[in-house]
């Protein structure tokens, strides 16, 4: 959605003004969110240039902020030949999520991880196969979310893409003024 870019590209022009390194921090996730859904592919370099301005200043974000970057910014990378790199990020995510032990920040990072590696290469099969074995035990810690048969109830969604969901825009009932907000962030 166009409308949805455009206020998240004010978010960060309010963000770099107030040098508020949190909330470039959730503009480079929405912005990189969207790496599957648009209409080309190939990497887009402002995306890029923004999650790198973040993680420079990596220090000053929440552990959950950090691992969420890390791993939107591998995702950003799936048009490049940095599989390293795409990999060490992923790695640093999973690190720090998994210390975390918020299933919703281990969530995002392992959705963006398990698209971001390659998995054409044998070797990194293993990586994928135990990767979709922690998300489904995730997934499975979903049911016993207050929420969960709220997302549930969607067409369409299983209790591993609900989880997903959920990991994305959060439980915070205050979190979007509205259901516009809402579907502006998705």
């Amino acid at each position: 959605d166009p409308r949805g870019e455009a206020l998240l590209l004010a978010a960060e022009e309010s963000g770099r003004a107030r040098d508020d390194i949190q909330l470039l921090a959730n503009v480079s996730i929405g912005l990189g969110t969207s790496v599957f859904v648009r209409a080309t592919a190939g990497v887009d370099a402002h995306n890029v240039a923004l999650a790198e301005h973040v993680l420079a200043r990596a220090d000053q974000l929440p552990p959950d902020l950090h691992a969420r970057v890390l791993a939107t910014y591998a995702l950003e990378l799936f048009w490049t030949d940095a599989q390293h790199r795409r990999v060490e990020l992923c790695d640093q995510a999973l690190a720090i999520a998994r210390e975390l032990g918020d299933p919703r920040v281990l969530a995002h990072v392992l959705h963006s991880s398990s698209h971001a590696v390659d998995v054409t290469q044998i070797d990194r099969l293993d990586r994928a196969m135990a990767e979709a074995s922690e998300i489904i035990k995730v997934a499975a810690g979903f049911d016993e979310h207050p929420e969960a048969k709220v997302y549930l109830s969607q067409p369409g969604l299983g209790p591993i893409l609900s989880a997903r969901v959920l990991a994305e825009f959060g439980d915070d009932p205050k979190r979007f003024t509205d259901a516009k907000a809402r579907k502006n962030y998705a």
